[in-house]
């Protein structure tokens, strides 16, 4: 199966969801990532732009001053956010014992 290359790139940067038209929301094991789309000819390459590794509050901050209007499904996976990375991380990221 071949990926696109948005799809090979939102894989390798752990890509959780789409924010917005050009944004979107990944992850590594120690940060979110916010993500921007640049284009490539006729293609997205996704660039990570912001790295929020404490708070949603900083997140969501970044999130305003990049101008970031938020799909209605992102603004709701956003809420159900835990208040911090390590909690959603360790929420999220964990395998079940």
């Amino acid at each position: 199966v071949s990926l696109d290359a948005t799809t090979q790139s939102k894989n390798r940067d752990r890509f959780l969801f789409d924010l917005a038209p050009g944004w979107a929301l990944g992850y590594d094991n120690n940060q979110w990532i916010v993500m921007s789309c640049r284009n490539l000819r006729t293609q997205c390459g996704w660039k990570a732009v912001s790295f929020i590794g404490l708070k949603k509050s900083t997140l969501l901050r970044v999130l305003r001053e990049k101008g970031v209007e938020q799909y209605p499904e992102a603004q709701a996976s956003l809420d159900l956010t835990p208040d911090t990375f390590l909690k959603w991380r360790d929420q999220y990221l964990t395998p079940p014992s």
